[in-house]
């Protein structure tokens, strides 16, 4: 969530790919085997999807400075928009998609997370207080 700027071995971004393509390849993968039973597609997302800054043109950051917060707010966009198309087009062989916000969860992964610091505090905080 929000790291500093890593690649993949491919070259793309690494928020991107961790949190969207990887997720993106496995599920398109399995979808011959969901097929076969009631198949369901669940995506996280977070409520962060509605930060600006998705750039379909550059969303391996290469020709704006790169922004954490805005590519891991991308990321679950591009999980949402997924699970929205994927839903639609799937559910003609039974199969449907659908996206969750996992909610303010007590884990360490807003203790590292890069960015503005009073958006961290209110997490980590609201975690402990919750």
């Amino acid at each position: 969530m929000a790291i500093v700027e890593t690649r993949n071995s491919k070259g793309w971004e690494g928020q991107i790919a961790v949190n969207h393509f990887g997720h993106f390849i496995l599920t398109l993968q399995l979808l011959p085997l969901l097929a076969k039973g009631v198949g369901r597609v669940v995506m996280h997302s977070s409520s962060v999807h509605s930060f600006p800054g998705l750039d379909i043109d550059d969303l391996n950051y290469e020709k704006r400075p790169y922004d954490a917060f805005r590519a891991y707010a991308s990321s679950k966009r591009a999980n949402l928009l997924f699970a929205h198309e994927l839903n639609r087009k799937a559910r003609r062989i039974g199969v449907t998609a659908t996206a969750a916000h996992p909610g303010w969860t007590v884990t360490e992964l807003q203790e590292r997370a890069t960015g503005d610091d009073l958006f961290r505090s209110m997490v980590v905080r609201g975690n402990r207080l919750g």
